[in-house]
């Protein structure tokens, strides 16, 4: 499988907001959306796929810092609050 099958899978799979992966690539949705598609003409450029692959490394990192969250301190304070 390519890299750009499994960003594709990833993207589908996840139902990832594909406006705002377009807007950090700098291209229309459309434009992304054809270039996702393996019946399409339109292909990523080499620095493109590149970008993609950064733009999933973010998204890897900003899911990582999941970790350091205190979940028992956020549900404490959100009982805390007056309904």
């Amino acid at each position: 499988m390519s890299n750009l099958q499994v960003l594709s899978e990833i993207i589908t799979k996840w139902k990832l907001n594909q406006t705002l992966i377009s807007e950090k690539m700098g291209m229309s949705k459309g434009n992304l959306c054809n270039k996702l598609s393996p019946n399409h003409y339109a292909k990523f450029s080499n620095d493109e796929l590149d970008k993609l692959k950064d733009i999933m490394i973010e998204l890897r990192t900003d899911l990582g810092n999941i970790d350091e969250v205190d979940f028992n301190e956020a549900l404490r304070l959100i009982s805390q609050k007056e309904v």
